[in-house]
């Protein structure tokens, strides 16, 4: 009897080890699928800079390849999303639904004036300051301020209001309102970023 006793005993705690071993797999099974479905958030960032990558590479072809249609498309796409949040938030929020005949007039404005009109300018200064001539930043600081930002903003207000379809009499009295103040808020506003960015690339 006492040597069946121990056999049962020695039964009962190898089926007790069994038990705890099949247990065990069975939690570390279901520990590996949960972590299998689980996404990393390690691979979903090196995914997004992947795809932020490929779109930087893309963007930086189409501008070595049709610089002005991928510059006129960027102008178009920025002023359309530009006049758009204005409408909604920068006016009180007095649009609830876009005014697209105006979205409609800064976009084109972008695509067809913007976009190339800047493409070209940068080029012909290039010519005139070369960027390795003495003081070719500040020189092109103040053509770009004082020679080339008048004409533009006087381009943008006449255009934008003939293209909205207010008529000319209305773009000259446009024009002749907010010309000057616009042109005094651009010269003390981005005269500032734009020499703090030339101090930067000395």
């Amino acid at each position: 009897p006492g040597r069946f006793s121990a056999q049962e005993m020695s039964d009962d705690s190898e089926s007790e080890e069994e038990n705890a071993s099949a247990t065990s797999s069975e939690n570390e099974h279901g520990r590996t699928k949960a972590s299998e479905k689980k996404p990393r958030r390690g691979a979903s960032f090196e995914a997004i800079k992947a795809k932020l990558t490929k779109i930087v590479h893309w963007y930086s072809h189409s501008l070595n390849k049709r610089p002005v249609l991928t510059k006129a498309v960027t102008s178009a796409a920025l002023s359309a999303l530009g006049e758009t949040l204005v409408q909604k938030y920068g006016r009180g929020g007095k649009f609830p639904v876009p005014a697209w005949r105006s979205v409609f007039a800064h976009t084109a404005f972008g695509f067809f004036v913007t976009g190339p009109l800047i493409h070209h300018y940068h080029r012909i200064l290039e010519k005139f300051i070369p960027p390795k001539s003495e003081h070719a930043l500040v020189k092109k600081l103040l053509v770009d301020r004082f020679v080339f930002t008048p004409p533009l903003l006087a381009l943008y207000f006449y255009l934008i209001a003939l293209l909205q379809g207010r008529g000319m009499v209305e773009a000259k009295r446009v024009l002749g309102e907010q010309l000057w103040s616009t042109l005094m808020l651009s010269w003390k506003v981005y005269t500032v970023i734009q020499l703090s960015t030339c101090i930067m690339c000395l």
